[in-house]
Formats: structure tokens, C-alpha cells, sequence
């Protein structure tokens, strides 16, 4: 049985591959780390597929006990956007930590060589 791709499908493929070039140009130019660009490869990628056979989408959900495909793509976004959330503010946790380090090193040694503040 052919399968007929349909015009929004093709458009979903074709804004994904440009999502992933342009993600891939940005690595180029030094401005995404190698972990970010195999990450947006991953989610364009899914988004691709799930575009151009969303039928993946209701076998998911039979599999895991859900009525629609759907409702299985919005649950596994939920859960995406959950743990992303989590580990964002994880990550600015340990990054204010670390600047708060920072800074009391910088005020003990400028205390230690006499210095009051920057412009002394």
C-alpha cells in the first residue's frame, strides 16, 4: 500500500531539516555546544517523524493504554517540558552557587591586598 504524503507533511519535513541546518550553521559558528545541536537534532527529528507518520502516534498509545495519538504526543511533550524545567533550574542553582563562590573569593583576596573596591 503506497503511502500519500500530504502537503502539510512535506512542510513539516522541510522546516525540520531547516531547523537542523540551522542549529548545525549556529554549532559552526561557535555559538550551540555539540550536546545542544545533537539535542535540537533529536526533537526536530521526532517532530519530522511524528509529521510525516502520525500514525506512530496512535500505535504509541495503544501500547501505552492511551485513546488517541494525540493525547500520547502531548503527554510525552509534558513530560519533555517537566524534566527540562527541572533540570534548567538545576542547572541556575549550581550557577548562582558558583558565582556567589566567586564573589566572595574576589572580595577576600582585594580585602586582603588592602584594595576597598574596583576603583581603588
Amino acid at each position: 500500500m503506497p503511502y500519500d504524503i500530504q502537503l502539510f507533511q512535506l512542510l513539516t519535513a522541510l522546516f525540520c531539516l531547516g531547523m537542523i541546518a540551522r542549529a548545525v550553521s549556529q554549532y559552526r559558528r561557535g555559538r550551540r555546544s555539540v550536546r545542544e545541536v545533537i539535542a535540537w537534532i533529536v526533537v526536530w527529528s521526532a517532530v519530522a517523524g511524528v509529521g510525516i507518520f502520525p500514525w506512530v502516534t496512535d500505535y504509541a498509545a495503544g501500547l501505552l493504554g492511551l485513546k488517541s495519538g494525540s493525547t500520547t504526543f502531548i503527554f510525552f511533550l509534558l513530560i519533555v517540558l517537566i524534566y527540562l524545567t527541572l533540570r534548567s533550574t538545576f542547572e541556575l542553582e549550581q550557577l548562582e552557587g558558583k558565582i556567589s563562590e566567586l564573589t566572595r573569593k574576589i572580595a577576600i583576596k582585594e580585602f586582603e591586598n588592602g584594595r576597598k573596591g574596583p576603583d581603588a
